[in-house]
């Protein structure tokens, strides 16, 4: 998962994810291929993994092909975060036992308030531990809900969005700033539900 939404960025609005999915494709190699990604401009792209490299390695190779084409591409580098796919259905879960939205939607009913369901990926800089006792809210527009008990790493939270505009930037920068507060740095990056039971669901493209 890329950061390549942020509509408004100079030099990115012309770039769409079948583009850079495009590029993906070409560096695949006997360890992994790109396989499918996901229109919205987020940056989800899906890959298969046939090789018994040790993940961190493999996870380097595969972050390497990312950055050079997002360097070509994007003249930037990016910072990829990976997720299986049971971790991916293990969200989609949780959600369901704990919010109960409606299918293929983001938004829930939450005290007389409209709020959308975020899923929530973190990874620690170095070898920090993302272990700390989340409060009841962030701040007035993010509520954690909890971590996913296959992943600690990922966690489901409610946004309460503007009426106009709001990007899940907005999760994740609080997210992130809690984890500060705590001493941590980390890396994260939000998705909408949807988003995520679009891939469950596999409606993606290719």
């Amino acid at each position: 998962m890329l950061d390549l939404g942020n509509y408004g960025r100079d030099g990115i609005d012309n770039i769409t994810p079948k583009m850079i999915f495009e590029e993906l494709r070409k560096r695949s190699s006997d360890d992994f291929a790109f396989t499918n990604y996901h229109w919205r401009r987020s940056g989800d792209f899906l890959l298969q993994v046939h090789s018994t490299t040790p993940t961190s390695a493999l996870d380097a190779r595969i972050s390497d092909a990312i950055n050079r084409v997002s360097g070509t591409k994007l003249n930037r580098r990016f910072e990829a975060i990976f997720r299986d796919f049971t971790t991916l259905q293990a969200i989609m879960q949780y959600a369901r036992e704990n919010t109960a939205p409606a299918p293929s939607d983001s938004n829930v009913a939450r005290n007389r308030s409209a709020m959308k369901v975020a899923a929530v990926f973190v990874e620690p800089r170095g070898d920090g531990n993302l272990a700390v006792s989340w409060p009841k809210q962030l701040d007035t527009r993010v509520e954690v809900l909890g971590m996913v008990r296959e992943d600690p790493r990922t966690l489901v939270a409610l946004y309460q969005s503007p009426r106009k505009g709001g990007e899940f930037d907005y999760v994740t920068s609080t997210v992130k700033l809690f984890y500060a507060h705590a001493g941590i740095v980390v890396k994260s990056t939000a998705r909408a539900l949807s988003e995520i039971d679009d891939i469950v669901s596999e409606r993606l493209r290719e």
